[in-house]
């Protein structure tokens, strides 16, 4: 590694595991509200 310690990279990686979620919740979130668009529209 570039010498960070197991601490740190555990760290980085439980955040990294988090961010997926939240990647995941956004894109729902974001195709819901494209999809309310298009129906209110047409």
């Amino acid at each position: 590694m570039l010498g960070l310690s197991n601490t740190v990279m555990r760290l980085i990686e439980k955040r990294a595991f988090q961010d997926k979620y939240f990647m995941i919740g956004g894109m729902i979130l974001t195709c819901v509200i494209m999809f309310l668009v298009v129906q209110y529209l047409t």
